[in-house]
C-alpha cells in the first residue's frame, strides 16, 4: 500500500521503464513500516497511482504558474487532512519530495539504490508526495518541500534554503550519509529531547563517579584491541566505540560505562555493514548497562531501532569547536572534528577523569588499506567491498588512492595534536598504552610502571626475553627440577635442585636459578640454551614465546620491570614428569613399557604432591604428565583424588596423552575436574597406520582414531577448552608431516606442534644429530609450505631447515633435462562428466597452473561441446577426444597385461559404447607426452586414467565425487565398471573425497585404508560476491519487489524439478522461481515440457548455458538458492560438502532453502546460512523464514563460502602433496 507509483519517463527518443521504481518499493517499505510501527492514515495514499496522477513528467517541466498554484492547493489540503488524523510522531512536515535527477542519470541501477535509500530514511511518506523531475518547478522552494537532487546543482535556484536541500549523488558527495539523515529528520520533524538526554547523563555521571575511580579508558578497534581481552580494565571509567559490539566476550570482559558512534555511514546508514552495527549494539546493550552517546542528528535512526532502550540513549548536539577536554556536564555539546576520538572519545572521558588511556588506536600502518587496519573480531571486514559501492564518494575523498593518509592528517595530524597540548597544560594527561603509527599518540606512549599491561606475551616478546625461569618449574622421575625440557637446555642449566633435599619455593629461588634469570637478563642464550629451543627460536625473530608467557600476572611483571632475579612471586606452572609409567614403548622414547613406579618415585610424588597443594593458590596451570601416560599412571590418579580436596576453580589441567586410554568412561572422569580450563595434548607424530604403529610401538591406530573423534566433539560442545596435537619430526615420518596437517583440521585441533626428534634412542631415525642430508632436503621441501606459517602450527625448531642445502650434489640432481621438463605436466581424464560446470575440476585446473605446473584435461568432444569452458590460461590446455575408430590400434594387444575384465567393459559398453574409441583416441594422444602424475575423474575418467597410468608408470589419483555404489548396480556391466573402479582405486596414491560420511561409504565398498584418503569439499574459488547482479531481473522484467528464488543444475527427475515447479506455482506473489539448466535444453524435450505446462506464471525457465564468469553474476541477481533431492542412497543424502550448486549459491551470498538431509542440516546449522524442508511442498515456511532475518542468513552464506566452500583455501595442502609426489 506505499508502493511508489510513478509513471515510465521520457529519455531523449527513448522511454525508459522505472517500473520497478513504482512497485519495488513495496516490500521494502512495508516491512520497515511494520517493524517500527509506522502507521500513516492518509486515506488518499494507499492508491496506486497512474499518469494522471503525476504531478509532472520530464516532457512537461516546467509546469504554468496557474497549474502549479492549483497543484499546492491541493497538496495543502492533503497536509490539513494528514495532521487531523496523525499522532505527532507519523505527521510528514513537507508538502513533496522533488527528485532533481540528471536525465543521463537515469539508470536501473541508480533508481534501485535510490529506493533502497528512499525506503530507509523516509519509510512514512506517502505515495502523492514524490514526484521525480530533472527540472525543479517554478515555486518549489515557496512550500516546505524537500528536494533531494542527484547530478548537478546548476538547475537550483539560489533561493530554495539550504534545510530543504539533500545531496543524495553517492557518487559526488563524500557526505551523502549525513544528508539522508538530515532528510529523516526533516520528514518527521524529528525533535531530540535533549534537555532529558543532558538530565539522564548527568544522572549517570553522578552515579559512576561514586566509584571514585581514578583514570578513564577509551577503546579505539584497531588490531590492538584483539589483546585487550587480557588485562584487567576495572580500575578505571570504560568507553568504548563503534563495532566492538561484534564481540559479546570482550564486551562483557570490559564492561563498559559508555559505547559513542557518529558516523552516518559505517553506523546509522541503509547498508547490511550498518544495519549489522545496530543489530549487535540492541544485543550488547541489552547484556550490559552501557550508555550509548552519539550525534543528535542520528537520534530519529536511533530512537526508531533502540527505543527498547530509550532511557540509556544519549543524543548530544554537535557544533564545531576546537576543545577536546570539555566537561560535557557544564556544556553538552559535542566539538564537530570529524573523528569519533576528538569528537565523543575524549569530550567524555575529559568528563570522567583528567587520566585519559588510549587503547586499540594503532593508526595506519604502511600497506594498510582504507582508514587503517582494523581488529577483524570487531569489525565486519566481509562488508567493507557493500559500504564502499554504496557510498564511492566518500571513500575517495577521505582515502584517495593518491594520498591515502590523507583523513589521518585531517583527524590526527597537528589540530589534534595542539588541541592534547592545550588539555594537557590544564592538568590532564594522554597515555597511549601501546606502540601506535599515528604520530600523535605515539607521542604519548608510556610503557612503564604506571600502564601495566596484560599483554604479557608482547612483553616478552618486546623483551626477547625467556618467560620460563619466571613462571615454570618442571619436576622429573628422580625429583630433579628445571625450567624447561632438560634436553634444550645446555649443561649447568638444566636442573636446579631435587625436591628430595629442598622445597619447591627454595629451589624456586636458588642461586641457580637466580644466575639463569640474569643471563636472561643480559640477553645471553647461547650460554644456556640450545639453539633449536622454539622459545628461543620465537624470541629471536620478535614473536610471542609459544609457551606459558600467558600465565604471566601483575606481579610477576612487575619484578621482570625491575631485573629482579630474588622474586617473591611464585612459579605459576608446574609440570609434573615424576611418574613415567606409560602403556607404550615408543622408539624415540623407551626400550620397554614401564609398567609402575618403583617406591622411590612413589616417594618423590608423594613429596611434589604435598608441594603442589601446599601452593595450589599461586599455581594456575598444572601439566601432567611431561613423562609417561596420565591415563595410565596410578600416581597421576592420586593427584587428581587429591586435587578435589581443595580449590581448583582457578586451574587450568593441561593433560599430554597419546589418547590410547582415553576413552568416553576415562572422558567422563575428568570432565568431572572442577577447574577453570581443561586441555588435552595428544602426541601422535604419524597420519596413516602404518607409521603410526611402527613409531608407538603397542597402539592402535583404529583406537586413536575412535578417541580422537569423541576429542573433536567434547572440543565442539565446548566441553573441552583446547585439543592440540603433537608430532615429533624424524627419518619415518616427514612424508605425512602435511597429511598430518589434514588431519588436525578434520579433528577440529586449536594447534600443532611439531618438535623435532632428540636423543639417540631411535638411532638413524634423528635426521639431526646424524645430518642426513637427504631426509634434510625432504623436511626442507615440506616446510616450505606456507601453511606452516599458520599461527596454529609451532613448528619454529625446524625452520632452519628451510633453505638447508647439502654440501655435496645428491642424486636429485642427476635427473634427466627430458624427465625435469616433463615432471611438471599433470593430466587430467573424464569422459561423460561436464567440465564447464564443474567447479572442482575447473578450479584444481587453475591452481595447478598458478603453482607452474602444465595441465592437459582429456575430455570426450561430446560433455565438452555439452558444456564448454574457456580457461584463457596458457599453461591450461583442454583436449577433445573425438570418437573416431584407429584400425591400426589393437586395445587386445594394449591391454594383454591387464585383467580381462578392463577389454570386455571397454569393448562391450552399451551404456557408453563411445568409451572404447575415447580409449583408443586416449593412447594415441599421450603416447609421446610424459606426465608426472595423473588425475581421474569419477570411474570412467578413473579406468582410463589407470590403463595409462600402468602403461607408463605414473602416479595416479582419484577424484570422487559421485558415490557409485554396489547397491545401485542393477546389470551386470554396472558390476563391472564397480569392480574396475575398485581395482584401480586401491593402486592411487589417494583418493579425493568431499566428506568423511561419504569416505565411510566409499572406504567400505572399495575396501581402501583411511589414510589414501583426502577430503576436499566440492567448491568454486575467489572472493565470494558481495554486490547483487541484475541479470535474470533484466532477463524476465521482474520487478525489484519481487525476490527470485533459483535453481540451477541438471533438468532431472531426481533433483525434484517437478515438485519445485509445482510447489513454485502456489508461492505468493512476491515470489517468483527460475530455473536455470546447466545444458542447453530444447522445445523437445519431453521432461521440460511437462514442467511448462504444470508452471504458473512465477515461473521462468532459463535454457541457456552461460559463460562461467556470466553465470555466477547471474546467481548473484537471485535472493535464494534452491537445491532438492530424492534420498535414493548416500550419493544423495550425504550432499552437504558435495553440491556444486551450493558452494554457488554461497560464493554469490544466497541464502539456501534444501532438502531436509543430515549433512545439509548440519551445515546450515553451523553458518545460519539456509533452511531446510522435508520437500519443496514444505518449502514456504523456510523460505519465509528466511526473508524474515534475511540479512542475518546472507551473512551466513558468505561466512559458510568463505570458510568451508573456498576452493582455493581447501586446496592447498592437496596441492602441497601433488607437487610432492612429482
Amino acid at each position: 500500500s506505499y508502493a511508489l507509483s510513478l509513471s515510465s519517463i521520457n529519455q531523449a527518443n527513448n522511454k525508459i521503464s522505472i517500473q520497478n521504481f513504482i512497485n519495488g518499493i513495496d516490500k521494502i517499505k512495508s516491512d520497515i513500516l511494520t517493524k517500527y510501527n509506522f502507521i500513516n492514515k492518509d486515506k488518499n495514499s494507499h492508491k496506486m497511482g497512474n499518469k494522471n496522477d503525476l504531478d509532472t513528467n520530464f516532457d512537461n517541466y516546467p509546469p504554468s504558474d496557474e497549474k502549479m498554484s492549483n497543484k499546492n492547493k491541493k497538496h495543502e489540503t492533503e497536509i490539513k487532512m494528514n495532521i487531523d488524523h496523525t499522532s505527532d510522531n507519523q505527521l510528514i512536515y513537507f508538502n513533496k519530495i522533488y527528485l532533481l535527477i540528471n536525465k543521463k542519470d537515469l539508470t536501473n541501477n541508480i533508481i534501485d539504490d535510490i529506493i533502497k535509500r528512499l525506503a530507509y530514511f523516509v519509510p512514512n511518506i506517502p505515495t502523492s508526495r514524490i514526484s521525480v523531475i530533472n527540472q525543479l518547478p517554478l515555486n518549489a522552494h515557496t512550500k516546505r518541500n524537500a528536494i533531494l537532487f542527484f547530478g548537478s546543482t546548476e538547475y537550483i535556484p539560489s533561493a530554495v534554503p539550504k534545510n530543504r536541500l539533500f545531496n543524495i549523488d553517492y557518487r559526488h558527495n563524500p557526505t551523502d550519509g549525513w544528508d539522508w539523515c538530515r532528510l529523516a529528520n526533516y520528514s518527521l520533524n524529528h525533535k531530540v529531547e535533549v534537555e532529558t538526554s543532558k538530565k539522564n547523563f548527568i544522572q549517570f555521571i553522578k552515579t559512576i563517579k561514586k566509584e571514585t575511580l581514578s583514570k578513564a579508558y577509551i577503546f579505539g578497534t584497531g588490531p590492538s584491541l584483539d589483546k585487550s581481552i587480557y588485562r584487567d580494565w576495572s580500575d578505571g571509567y570504560r568507553i568504548v566505540c563503534n563495532t566492538i559490539v561484534r564481540d559479546p566476550i570482550l564486551w562483557n570482559h570490559i564492561n563498559p560505562h559508555f559505547i559513542v558512534a557518529g558516523d552516518a555511514i559505517y553506523h546509522f546508514g541503509h547498508t547490511v555493514f550498518a544495519k549489522q552495527f545496530r543489530q549487535d549494539l540492541a544485543k550488547r546493550l541489552d547484556e550490559t548497562e552501557t550508555y550509548f552517546l552519539y550525534p543528535s542528528l542520528f537520534d530519529v535512526i536511533a530512537q526508531r531501532e533502540l527505543s527498547k532502550f530509550s532511557d540509556r540513549l544519549l543524543p548530544v548536539p554537535e557544533e564545531y569547536y576546537e576543545k577536546i577536554n570539555t566537561d560535557l556536564t557544564k556544556k553538552f555539546i559535542i566539538p564537530g572534528l570529524n573523528n569519533v576520538l576528538a569528537s565523543l572519545l575524549l569530550p567524555l572521558a575529559s568528563t570522567l577523569s583528567k587520566q585519559i588511556y588510549l587503547w586499540g588506536f594503532d593508526g595506519r600502518a604502511h600497506g594498510d588499506k582504507l582508514f587503517w587496519k582494523n581488529s577483524e573480531k570487531h569489525t565486519y571486514p566481509h562488508l567493507i567491498p557493500e559500504l564502499q559501492k554504496a557510498h564511492p564518494a566518500f571513500f575517495e575523498h577521505y582515502v584517495p588512492q593518491k594520498d591515502s593518509n590523507r583523513y589521518i592528517k585531517m583527524a590526527f595530524g597537528e589540530l589534534l595534536d595542539q588541541l592534547l597540548i592545550k588539555a594537557e597544560r590544564e592538568g590532564f594527561t594522554f597515555t597511549m598504552m601501546h606502540k601506535s603509527w599515528t604520530t600523535t599518540l605515539q607521542k604519548r606512549f608510556r610503557n612503564d610502571n604506571n600502564v601495566l599491561t596484560s599483554d604479557y606475551q608482547s612483553f616478552f616478546a618486546e623483551r626477547k626475553l625467556c618467560p620460563n625461569p619466571f613462571i615454570s618449574l618442571e619436576i622429573n622421575r628422580i625429583g630433579k627440577v628445571s625450567v624447561c625440557c632438560p634436553e634444550r637446555m645446555n649443561d649447568g642449566y638444566k636442573y636446579f635442585g631435587n625436591i628430595i633435599n629442598h622445597s619447591l619455593n627454595e629451589i624456586w629461588n636458588s642461586k641457580k636459578l637466580q644466575n639463569l634469570r640474569q643471563v636472561m637478563y643480559d640477553g645471553q642464550y647461547d650460554i644456556s640454551c640450545k639453539p633449536f629451543c622454539p622459545q628461543l627460536l620465537a624470541l629471536q625473530k620478535g614473536k610471542k614465546p609459544p609457551w606459558y608467557s600467558h600465565l604471566c600476572k601483575k606481579d610477576t611483571y612487575t619484578e621482570i620491570l625491575k631485573n629482579k632475579t630474588i622474586l617473591s612471586s611464585s612459579y605459576k606452572s608446574i609440570s609434573v614428569a615424576s611418574d613415567g609409567s606409560c602403556n607404550l614403548n615408543c622408539i624415540m622414547c623407551r626400550h620397554e613399557k614401564k609398567v609402575r613406579p618403583n617406591e622411590f618415585e612413589k616417594k618423590i610424588n608423594l613429596i611434589l604432591y604435598d608441594q603442589i597443594l601446599l601452593n595450589i593458590s599461586e599455581i594456575s596451570f598444572l601439566e601432567l604428565t611431561g613423562n609417561g601416560d596420565p591415563f595410565y599412571s596410578s600416581e597421576i590418579n592420586i593427584l587428581l583424588k587429591r586435587l578435589r580436596t581443595v580449590s581448583t576453580e582457578h586451574l587450568t589441567i593441561r593433560f599430554i596423552t597419546n589418547a590410547q586410554l582415553l576413552n568416553k568412561k576415562r572422558w567422563q572422569q575428568i570432565e568431572q575436574l572442577n577447574v577453570k580450563e581443561l586441555r588435552i595434548s595428544v602426541s601422535i607424530d604419524a597420519a596413516s597406520q602404518g607409521t603410526y604403529e611402527s613409531i608407538r610401538r603397542g597402539a592402535k591406530w583404529s583406537t586413536l582414531i575412535e578417541h580422537m573423534n569423541m576429542l573433536a566433539q567434547k572440543r565442539r560442545e565446548g566441553k573441552l577448552n583446547m585439543l592440540q596435537v603433537n608430532f615429533c619430526v624424524m627419518k619415518r615420518n616427514i612424508h605425512e608431516m602435511i597429511h598430518f596437517i589434514h588431519l588436525a583440521k578434520s579433528w577440529n585441533c586449536d594447534s600443532i606442534e611439531f618438535q623435532r626428534i632428540m636423543g639417540t634412542l631411535a638411532g638413524d631415525e634423528n635426521i639431526f644429530d646424524n645430518k642426513n642430508s637427504i631426509y634434510l632436503q625432504k623436511l626442507a621441501s615440506v616446510i616450505k609450505d606456507p601453511v606452516f606459517e599458520e599461527k596454529w602450527i609451532e613448528a619454529s625448531s625446524l625452520l632452519e631447515y628451510r633453505n638447508y642445502m647439502p654440501k655435496k650434489n645428491t642424486s636429485m640432481n642427476n635427473l634427466d633435462s627430458d624427465k625435469k621438463s616433463n615432471i611438471k605436466k599433470i593430466a587430467i581424464f573424464m569422459f561423460n562428466y561436464p567440465l564447464g560446470v564443474s567447479e572442482i575440476i575447473i578450479e584444481t585446473a587453475l591452481n595447478l597452473a598458478n603453482k607452474g605446473f602444465f595441465v592437459d584435461i582429456f575430455i570426450d568432444h561430446k560433455f565438452l561441446e555439452m558444456s564448454p569452458i574457456s580457461f584463457n590460461n596458457e599453461k591450461i590446455r583442454v583436449v577433445s577426444v573425438q570418437s573416431i575408430d584407429i584400425p591400426h590400434l589393437n586395445l587386445s594387444e594394449t591391454l594383454s597385461s591387464f585383467s580381462p575384465n578392463y577389454l570386455k567393459y571397454i569393448q562391450f559398453n552399451k551404456r557408453f559404447p563411445h568409451f572404447f574409441l575415447y580409449i583408443k583416441n586416449l593412447l594415441m594422444m599421450v603416447n609421446d607426452t610424459k606426465y608426472g602424475i595423473l588425475i581421474g575423474i569419477e570411474p570412467l575418467g578413473l579406468v582410463s586414467s589407470y590403463i595409462i597410468s600402468c602403461l607408463y608408470n605414473i602416479p595416479l589419483i582419484y577424484y570422487n565425487m559421485e558415490l557409485y555404489q554396489l547397491s545401485n548396480c542393477r546389470t551386470g556391466e554396472a558390476f563391472l565398471l564397480k569392480k574396475l573402479e575398485i581395482d584401480a582405486s586401491q593402486k592411487c596414491v589417494f583418493s579425493v573425497l568431499p566428506d568423511k560420511n561419504r569416505t565411510t561409504v566409499f572406504i567400505k565398498e572399495n575396501n581402501i585404508p583411511e589414510e589414501k584418503i583426502r577430503y576436499l569439499p566440492i567448491s568454486t574459488g575467489g572472493e565470494p560476491i558481495y554486490e547483487k547482479g541484475n541479470y535474470f531481473r533484466d532477463k524476465f522484467s521482474i520487478p525489484a519487489w519481487k525476490k527470485i528464488l533459483i535453481y540451477a543444475g541438471n533438468i532431472a527427475s531426481w533433483a525434484m524439478c517437478e515438485e519445485l515447479v509445482e510447489a513454485g506455482s502456489s508461492l505468493p506473489e512476491k515470489y517468483v522461481m527460475i530455473l536455470h539448466f546447466w545444458r542447453e535444453t530444447t522445445a523437445s524435450d519431453a521432461f521440460l515440457n511437462k514442467l511448462k505446462q504444470k508452471a504458473s506464471s512465477n515461473i521462468y525457465f532459463s535454457l541457456q548455458p552461460l559463460p562461467r564468469d556470466l553465470f555466477i553474476k547471474a546467481i548473484s541477481s537471485a535472493d535464494a538458492g534452491l537445491m532438492f533431492y530424492r534420498p535414493i542412497d548416500e550419493n544423495f543424502t550425504e550432499i552437504g560438502s558435495s553440491s556444486n550448486k551450493l558452494s554457488i549459491y554461497l560464493k554469490a551470498g544466497l541464502p539456501v532453502i534444501a532438502s531436509d538431509f543430515k549433512s545439509i542440516k548440519e551445515i546450515f546449522d553451523r553458518y545460519k546460512c539456509g533452511e531446510c524442508a522435508t520437500s519443496p511442498y514444505e518449502m514456504k515456511q523456510a523460505i519465509d523464514l528466511i526473508f524474515k532475518n534475511y540479512t542475518k542468513y546472507k551473512e551466513g552464506a558468505l561466512k559458510a563460502f568463505s570458510d568451508h566452500y573456498n576452493f582455493d583455501k581447501n586446496f592447498s595442502l592437496l596441492l602441497h602433496e601433488i607437487s610432492n609426489i612429482i
